[in-house]
């Protein structure tokens, strides 16, 4: 015990000193991931990284650099933002992220698939557009810049090859190393440049990879998006290895070198998601699709992408619905739902180490992850397995660190237990040991209650003695009691209100109708900075009125405006309706992000009319309907439908039977204490004995019309 707290103190120590030591260890942060993946700055695992790249800034028509998202980036109002002024958004969470871990290096990403159209005329002015980067960097406090060109040379949005571009790239890439330089000058801050380069054949030569390695600290491999929507048959969204001629990460990193570029100028970019094809009748790659379907964060306005977080992934993986595959020649892994037909390419654990090797074995610069916000939680996360791979150590005391407290705290009760231990023991070896009817003598001399007697002994014997007449007070979780639960006050439900509507723009409608509704609302109304989103008829007001604001930031950080009555003018029973607001929004973003979910309740829901009952088979849930002879089967389980179709709707009778009720004819009692009910085709469903009492009370028709 006495060398257990030095040794911890020196591992502590030894596993904080190994930080400076590691490879560059990026994450790519999308401003995107605030609304569709609900992912902000504080969820990002900052000590695991080295780099925090924030996806994307954007180019003017000019060719300056500018923001990419107002909203998100500088006028989101977080909960400990003010809500008068003063710093917002995406930006300022950076700058509190940084003020916990200086060490992170935060780089503004310019550009990408859809902010690349203006670089063209940013390349033809290289020194005004390397000004606007300097002013972005200082004013918005990163500490350094990703150029993200997609792409120099080739054809871009309908315009012509310009093969000058290859050049103005370089000049480009030259001025911003310079501004940033002078800069660095006037601060005293070191600033990093970086740059991406696609691993694609055709594209990668249009950069000036051998010239701008003197300028930039690392370059980013686009090895991400291999194969994908744009495709009609299967194929590896990321292989590590490909036949000749195919795109993967090995031969672009082959090409790479070719090129004339350097091993330790070069980051891996690994993928935090898969892609999947539907209309495919057997698993492997090349085979036929009739497109993809909707994806994690895919709904019907944006329409399908096939793209799926690694949090879809983890739980496909844990259905056993889903076969799991391997590639053994691209180390790559599959998976393939035989009903859905559904494919589904992504980067397991083991394809993960298989690049973190390759990557070791190159002596590449380091890693990066697309994106934070697709990457699992705990044991499944992508970053972290790359964080065990470059620092195993620093990696394992963040894993433990959370529980240190609790470790100590056995360490201590363990190093007391052994004492109390040693001590008794001790002490039967200086006396005789306690036969057994010596200790009868002291039970019936009631000498073990004595004074002497140490108190858990005491309350233990006394404890037993009542138990003995009979007299023992019930549990606090014994049958009878009251529970803290049965006391709370129900709390009102608006849940329904916010199963109407799937889009941000129809949840916003929905909220001022409902809050008009409301007893002495005389209007509502939501805003989004000084932006009028959504409002309802105003009613007749007076000078009296009050004016409530509350901040919904599960809807976005939008502020909703309530003008109500003196008499209703309770903030706080407005402020607990918008709680639950919250969690009915945490709710419908679940619901959002599966898709396959959506599709079977609207099945149900469509076939109302000729659905007679559900029956669980085999693992499916058969839909029993008219006009058809085979039931049609879905994937949801009969406990996960009952949650989101009423009595009126659908009846449970059965632990394996929901029946319509509208198709009910009469409740039959059968021989030997069994029922059934009778529908109006003259089929006939099993009821359970235990839901027989209470459909009689609520259908006493049924029992009325028996045969």
């Amino acid at each position: 015990m006495k060398l257990f707290f030095p040794w911890l103190w020196g591992w502590s120590l030894l596993m904080a000193g190994t930080v400076g030591a590691e490879p560059i260890r990026a994450g790519y942060f999308p401003f995107w991931a605030t609304y569709s993946h609900s992912y902000h700055v504080n969820d990002v695992p900052a000590e695991r990284l080295t780099h925090l790249i924030y996806a994307y800034a954007n180019v003017s028509a000019s060719g300056e650099v500018i923001l990419g998202d107002k909203y998100a980036d500088v006028d989101r109002i977080y909960p400990d933002d003010s809500a008068i002024g003063g710093r917002r958004g995406n930006f300022n969470q950076l700058r509190k992220l940084h003020l916990r871990h200086p060490d992170l290096q935060r780089f503004i990403a310019i550009g990408g698939w859809s902010y690349s159209k203006h670089f063209a005329v940013a390349a033809e002015q290289p020194e005004q557009f390397a000004a606007s980067v300097a002013r972005f960097v200082e004013q918005y406090e990163f500490d350094g810049v990703e150029l993200d060109w997609r792409s120099p040379v080739m054809q871009h949005r309908g315009e012509v090859a310009k093969p000058q571009q290859r050049q103005q790239y370089l000049e480009l890439i030259k001025a911003t190393r310079a501004a940033l330089d002078n800069l660095s000058r006037t601060s005293g801050q070191s600033y990093g440049l970086s740059v991406t380069l696609s691993a694609d054949a055709q594209m990668m030569p249009n950069w000036p990879l051998p010239e701008m390695q003197h300028y930039v600290d690392f370059i980013s491999l686009l090895s991400i998006d291999f194969h994908g929507r744009w495709n009609k048959n299967t194929g590896h969204y990321v292989p590590l290895y490909a036949s000749a001629g195919e795109l993967s990460v090995s031969s672009a990193i082959t090409r790479f070198y070719g090129l004339g570029g350097q091993n330790d100028k070069l980051v891996l970019i690994l993928a935090s998601q898969g892609t999947g094809w539907q209309g495919v009748t057997q698993p492997g790659v090349g085979q036929a699709t009739t497109g993809v379907p909707l994806g994690t964060w895919d709904n019907d306005q944006t329409g399908p992408t096939g793209v799926f977080s690694q949090q879809d992934i983890q739980g496909f993986i844990a259905d056993a619905d889903w076969q799991q595959g391997w590639d053994e020649d691209a180390k790559a892994a599959w998976l393939f739902h035989p009903q859905q037909q559904i494919w589904l390419s992504y980067d397991s654990k083991e394809a993960i180490d298989a690049k973190l090797d390759y990557a070791h074995s190159q002596r590449l610069a380091g890693t990066a992850l697309w994106t934070l916000s697709g990457d699992a939680v705990g044991h499944a996360s992508v970053l972290r397995q790359i964080h065990q791979f470059d620092d195993y150590g620093h990696s394992l005391w963040l894993d433990v660190k959370p529980w240190l407290t609790w470790i100590l705290l056995a360490i201590g009760a363990l190093g007391l237990l052994l004492g109390v231990i040693y001590r008794v023991k001790r002490q039967h070896d200086l006396a005789p040991p306690l036969s057994l009817p010596d200790l009868v003598t002291l039970l019936e001399q009631n000498k073990l209650t004595d004074q002497a007697t140490p108190e858990p002994i005491q309350q233990l014997v006394a404890k037993l003695q009542a138990w003995q007449q009979g007299t023992l007070a019930k549990e606090p979780d014994s049958p009878g009691s009251t529970s803290v639960v049965a006391q709370m006050e129900p709390k009102r439900d608006i849940l329904p209100v916010w199963q109407q509507s799937r889009s941000v723009e129809g949840l916003h409608q929905e909220l001022v109708s409902w809050f008009s509704r409301h007893p002495g609302v005389k209007s509502a109304a939501v805003y989004q900075g000084e932006r009028q989103i959504a409002a309802s008829e105003t009613r007749e007001q007076s000078e009296s009125d009050h004016s409530i604001q509350l901040l919904l930031d599960d809807l976005d950080a939008c502020v909703l405006q309530l003008e109500v009555s003196p008499e209703h003018s309770n903030e706080a029973h407005f402020r607990q309706l918008t709680d639950q607001l919250g969690q009915c929004r945490q709710y419908l973003m679940q619901l959002c992000r599966q898709p396959q979910l959506l599709g079977e309740l609207h099945t149900i829901a469509q076939a109302k009319e000729k659905l007679r009952y559900i029956k669980a088979e085999r693992g499916y849930s058969g839909l029993y309907l008219d006009g058809q002879t085979e039931p049609s089967y879905i994937l949801m389980r009969l406990t996960g439908i009952k949650l989101y179709f009423d009595n009126q709707a659908l009846l449970q009778v059965h632990r394996s039977w929901l029946v319509n009720p509208n198709r009910v004819v009469c409740l039959e009692k059968l021989v030997k204490a069994k029922w059934q009910l009778r529908l109006d085709t003259g089929e006939v469903v099993p009821v359970s004995k235990s839901y027989v009492q209470w459909i009689q009370q609520h259908f006493p028709h049924w029992w009325q019309q028996r045969a």
